[in-house]
């Protein structure tokens, strides 16, 4: 069992045989969707505050923030706050204080969905992320999404439709594509977060999760 197709590409990577393999997503149960505070719609240009909820391991990397912040001064005008906690914390928290004070390594934090309804953006930086379900939270806040174009992060998006792609692992695109957020007419960022509304109800809430166990059920042979 697979939770996105990229677990999937991995496995088939590491010996596993395709036809052993099958794809049922990770989704969001229904309540939790509808108990999601919500951001207010955008009535003014771009972005200005955005979230990271992630582990703050090499694996994730969050450095990649700080690069884009380093090589690109107009970023400055952005806030970020980094929720999670892990190996890398203590050195990017002390190399954020000394460069980007903008930036605030928050640690750990029991109130996230708040946080993330109070956000105008969430980025994901992680490119071998199995799947992403603060990318779902974020999509049931009505928060725009920005994530790297590879691992299980990209699936969970169309670019352009209902968030946002950067090259993984380069800085460089990643401010690009802050800056871009940054200057978007509110008209736009609305209409992307209602339709990773629409995506998330249709492919990731429980509704359309247990079908797809329902249906995977139906599917694989026994005896």
């Amino acid at each position: 069992m697979a939770v996105s197709d990229y677990v999937r590409s991995r496995l088939i990577a590491n010996g596993v045989q395709a036809d052993h393999i099958r794809v049922c997503e990770n989704f969001l149960p229904d309540a939790q969707i509808a108990a999601m505070p919500r951001r207010a719609p955008f009535n003014r240009k771009g972005i200005r505050n955005v979230i990271v909820v992630s582990r703050v391991d090499p694996i994730k990397r969050i450095d990649l923030l700080l690069d884009a912040l380093d090589r690109h001064p107009p970023l400055a005008a952005l806030n970020f706050q980094v929720y999670g906690t892990g190996w890398d914390l203590e050195a990017l928290r002390e190399r954020a204080m000394r460069t980007h004070r903008q930036v605030n390594f928050a640690g750990f934090s029991d109130r996230i969905p708040e946080a993330i309804q109070q956000s105008d953006a969430l980025l994901h930086t992680c490119p071998v992320e199995p799947f992403g379900l603060a990318i779902l939270e974020a999509m049931a806040a009505r928060v725009p999404v920005l994530v790297p174009d590879q691992g299980g992060a990209a699936g969970l998006v169309e670019p352009g439709i209902s968030g946002f792609h950067f090259t993984a692992g380069d800085p460089d695109a990643l401010a690009a594509a802050l800056l871009k957020l940054a200057g978007l007419p509110a008209m736009n960022l609305n209409q992307i977060v209602l339709a990773a509304a629409a995506r998330l109800s249709a492919h990731y809430s429980g509704t359309a999760g247990m079908a797809a166990y329902r249906k995977l059920f139906t599917e694989l042979p026994y005896g």
